[in-house]
């Protein structure tokens, strides 16, 4: 069974006045545990997309050991709070402040992420959280997990793009670039992969049958069958690729491109050789 204050803190933005004569007519109920999750009332608003840095940090005042404490999903009020996509500056650092350590703690569950894993892994993620994080413990970005998959794979998956996250992680961990996950893939891989699903889900085709500009200017290297290639041409061919996604970064495909570019352009043994 919920408390009054628990609908405060999933379904409230600020901390009101309202919200404090909940809080005093039962401050008990700041330690009850509610819902599926046994959610405290912090988990509630950390998890929750609306809840405001002064219902987080009201939260923080009158129970501040929750910050240390589980819900039944294994994770802690900064997990939710990564996974929800709240800017840092929106009570994430005050957060983070109150409880340092929570961002080298795991979670309690068959994954065991740790803050930015979790960051990274979120489609909401957010970019100023991701960049903290990689700032604050950046030995996270080489942490891998149960299915051999860093950070950097996991960002790659959740469909970041370079200059909204997956930048910093990579410069946290540069290595993992190089590094398949247990299912033989590279973060290229499941950046490449991510974009062609999301193209197939789009329809590549237009309307009218025709194929995409970005289609027409970079599959004609596949076309091309009966262009005999030289071995100087195979040496060059990851570096014909890099300047081939540098001249479409005008296309609606512009951050996808410039993801599997940077990747490629640290890892040009990537691409299998002619």
């Amino acid at each position: 069974g919920r408390l009054p204050l628990h609908y405060v803190a999933e379904h409230g933005e600020a901390w009101e006045e309202e919200s404090e004569a909940i809080y005093q007519a039962y401050p008990e109920a700041a330690r009850v545990r509610a819902g599926p999750s046994a959610s405290l009332p912090l988990h509630m608003a950390c998890a929750a997309p609306d809840s405001r840095r002064s219902m987080l940090e009201t939260l923080v005042e009158i129970h501040p050991r929750a910050l240390m404490q589980i819900d039944r999903n294994g994770k802690l009020p900064l997990h939710l709070l990564c996974e929800s996509g709240k800017p840092w500056d929106r009570g994430v650092d005050k957060i983070y402040k109150a409880f340092e350590a929570g961002i080298k703690e795991p979670e309690q569950n068959n994954r065991g992420w740790v803050a930015l894993q979790i960051a990274a892994a979120s489609p909401m993620g957010s970019p100023s959280v991701i960049s903290r994080l990689t700032k604050l413990y950046p030995e996270a970005a080489a942490r891998g997990d149960t299915e051999g998959r860093y950070a950097l794979h996991l960002a790659c998956e959740a469909g970041k793009e370079w200059e909204s996250g997956l930048e910093d992680i990579f410069n946290a961990y540069p290595s993992a670039n190089n590094s398949s996950d247990k299912a033989g893939m590279l973060p290229f891989h499941i950046a490449a992969l991510k974009w062609c699903c999301e193209k197939a889900d789009a329809k590549i085709k237009s309307p009218t049958g025709r194929r995409s500009s970005f289609h027409e200017r970079y599959i004609h290297v596949e076309e091309n069958d009966d262009q005999s290639i030289s071995d100087e041409d195979s040496r060059c061919r990851s570096s014909s690729f890099l300047e081939s996604s540098k001249a479409v970064l005008s296309d609606p495909d512009a951050s996808k491109i410039e993801i599997l570019y940077h990747l490629l352009l640290a890892n040009p043994d990537i691409l299998p050789k002619a």
